[in-house]
């Protein structure tokens, strides 16, 4: 039994949900799954924008056979917008299978097509660069490049007559499809921002400016419809993601607020985390997060990151390093190139505390980011010989958060 939809004019979306892969790149947890989109356009012309991951390709190749099958046409068109494995793994099927259809491509996409299959299809090749248009018939499809967003191959398609933008993984999210393919189909509520901002975070925050060129080329097309390779089919939420990429690209945070992140082995640490987001609730500010790094995998903090102005930094001193679940986080932090936030650091140590050090120069590359003098020192447990630098600290952050 196939599976396609209709999306816009002449516009099928035939990709496919994983819901039993774990692991997104094989190290971010994905609970929901997650979704592979795939289109073809039903022109003069067909064409094909993307193929899918190899856990769905099965699947994949029967929506496509059937909406083809159902309207006795031939597949002319492969639009290759990205060739990372998840998108491409069944790419050799696809044109192995429909043996007149033509690939198109870039010329880096090309060199990393030969790289994964070991050769390219000659003679059935189209190359294309910047502003260089694929005529269907009722449809012009305009291509143009978008490097290190998040791979430097990747290139956009925008189509002239649905005036819709295939966006490759840009504007994804994590998440597999239950039927509802379109953001008017759901709640577009703070759950699943999450969920576009942990991708967003995760695999592509590193690449902030190279965002922001993309999104000033995409600036001179009218958006109606932005197509992804993850995640809903946006519509009515548009200007707000572009408002989010525009704000994460800059890593300018989404929240005046506090995230709290410690390692404690003994719960001491973590006691004098919680009494911290206890005061500062009573100092007024609204938006407090707190979490342990042992029992939450980084990827859901990087993501937090990106949404808070303010980070403070609580760790035990372990074996005289930071405590190893604290330093995975921010070496994440480090990789994901994190910017313009206020950092504040608590350490723990029973005979020589250096923790706090430690994660500081360990952040000391990350740009536009200030590092807190106002160290809270705790030797195994907080006693009251503690509450003048404790109170430094909590009036360090409430001014900082006003601002």
């Amino acid at each position: 039994m196939t599976r396609f939809r209709l999306v816009e004019k002449d516009i099928y979306y035939v990709g496919e949900s994983d819901f039993k892969c774990s692991k997104f790149e094989n190290h971010i947890p994905i609970p929901g799954g997650m979704a592979y989109n795939s289109y073809l356009l039903v022109d003069e012309k067909t064409v094909l924008f993307d193929a899918s991951d190899a856990s769905v390709s099965d699947m994949f190749l029967e929506n496509i056979s059937g909406l083809l099958d159902s309207l006795n046409r031939k597949l002319d068109y492969v639009v290759v917008t990205h060739m990372e494995p998840d998108h491409s793994s069944s790419l050799k099927r696809v044109l192995e299978k429909y043996v007149d259809s033509k690939v198109v491509y870039n010329k880096k996409t090309q060199t990393m097509f030969k790289q994964f299959f070991g050769y390219t299809f000659e003679g059935r090749e189209i190359l294309v660069s910047e502003g260089e248009k694929l005529d269907t018939g009722e449809h012009v499809l305009e291509f143009f490049m978008a490097p290190m967003v998040h791979w430097p191959e990747v290139m956009m398609c925008y189509d002239h007559k649905t005036k819709s933008l295939f966006s490759a993984d840009a504007f994804g999210a994590f998440g597999s499809l239950s039927g509802n393919l379109f953001d008017t189909e759901i709640e577009f509520d703070e759950k699943i921002i999450e969920d576009y901002r942990r991708y967003y975070a995760n695999i592509v925050g590193k690449y902030g400016p190279q965002v922001l060129k993309t999104l000033e080329k995409a600036s001179s097309f009218e958006i109606e419809t932005i197509l992804p390779l993850h995640g809903f089919v946006l519509k009515k939420e548009i200007g707000k993601m572009i408002g989010l990429y525009s704000l994460w690209a800059a890593y300018k945070s989404e929240k005046k607020g506090v995230l709290i992140v410690y390692a404690s082995m003994y719960d001491h640490t973590k006691s004098v985390s919680l009494t911290l987001a206890t005061y500062l609730k009573e100092k007024g500010i609204k938006d407090i997060k707190v979490y342990d790094v042992s029992a939450q995998d980084p990827t859901y903090l990087v993501s937090e990151a990106f949404k808070y102005s303010d980070i403070v930094l609580a760790s035990v001193t372990h074996n005289n390093n930071i405590y190893i679940t604290m330093e995975e986080f921010l070496l994440s932090l480090v990789s994901m190139n994190v910017q313009n936030r206020n950092f504040y650091f608590i350490e723990n140590g029973t005979w020589a505390p250096v923790s706090a050090k430690l994660m500081k120069d360990k952040l000391s590359v990350l740009k536009n980011c200030t590092f807190s003098e106002n160290t809270l020192t705790i030797r195994s447990a907080y006693k009251q010989e503690d509450q003048g630098a404790f109170d430094i600290l909590v009036d360090e952050i409430v001014t900082n958060v006003g601002k």
